[in-house]
This record gives C-alpha cells, structure tokens and sequence, in this order.
C-alpha cells in the first residue's frame, strides 16, 4: 500500500511540475535578422509579458530605437517608445 500511495504522489508531482513549467514566460531573447532584438518574457518563441524592442545600428552596436511594453506576440500595450538623434548620422 506505501509503494501505491508514493507512487501516486510521485506521478502527480512530476506532472505538476511538467506542466507549471509550461505555462509560465521565462525570460529570453529573440533576434529579428540583424538590427531588431526582443529582451524581455518569453512563450512559444514569442514576445509574451513585460519587454524590450530594440533596433539597432550593427555597426556600432548603439540602440536607434527602444520600445518598452507589455507584448502579446505582435501587440504592444502600453508602449513607451525611445527614439535616439538620428541629425549627422546614418543608419547603414
């Protein structure tokens, strides 16, 4: 009966943990081709909670363009947009 009721528990907490691990973004980034990267949770592959959009100019590694807010895949709520001074410069 002790090998029954620990072999029950051990079944449930395995599958409590599998899936609790699942359903939870976990910090992370995303690269978009060369100049874009996401920092922020992430589910799926996806942009999903609080997070940072980047553009960047490779060549100097500076950030042109900075979009922090709570992402859902392709939507962003509560953005807060950073634009740096582009006057004298190029972005190539």
């Amino acid at each position: 009966m002790k090998r029954i009721v620990s072999f029950q528990f051990s079944l449930v907490l395995l599958t409590f943990l599998l899936f609790s691990s699942c359903l939870y973004a976990k910090e992370g980034k995303i690269k978009y081709g060369k100049t874009i990267l996401y920092e922020g949770e992430v589910l799926n592959k996806q942009p999903n909670g609080k997070g940072t959009l980047s553009v960047i100019r490779p060549s100097h590694a500076d950030v042109r363009l900075k979009i922090d807010g709570m992402f859902t895949g392709t939507t962003i709520t509560n953005p807060n947009i950073k634009l740096s001074s582009l006057m004298g410069t190029s972005m190539c």
